[in-house]
């Protein structure tokens, strides 16, 4: 069972349960994030064979941090902030993009 919630093809996010939990967000079609398994969950970005887990684009800088039962997520998109702080089995996940607001994922057993 899971969540998906797309925006125009512009951004897509799937929210999976149990240990498993998936983020993916697509930018234009350049960037692509997938988190990982267990305590553990990292942001891995992919460009062909270029994978790096904390990226800055211009005047925008994502990064997404999972540790155990905490989850930070804070997105900068230019003069955008958005930090939002999940506990236990609750998640959320809010991007922005300009006039843009997306993905919303919450509970996460």
């Amino acid at each position: 069972m899971r969540y998906s919630y797309i925006y125009e093809e512009y951004v897509e996010c799937v929210v999976g349960y149990v240990e498993y939990v998936e983020c993916v967000v697509v930018y234009v079609e350049y960037v692509e994030c997938v988190l990982g398994y267990e305590e553990y969950v990292e942001c891995v970005l992919g460009y062909v064979e270029y994978v790096e887990c904390v990226l800055g684009y211009e005047e925008y800088v994502e990064c997404v941090v999972v540790y155990e039962e905490y989850v930070e997520c804070v997105l900068v998109y230019e003069e955008y902030v958005e930090c939002v702080v999940g506990y236990e089995e609750y998640v959320e996940c809010v991007l922005g993009y300009e006039e843009y607001v997306e993905c919303v994922l919450v509970y996460v057993e």
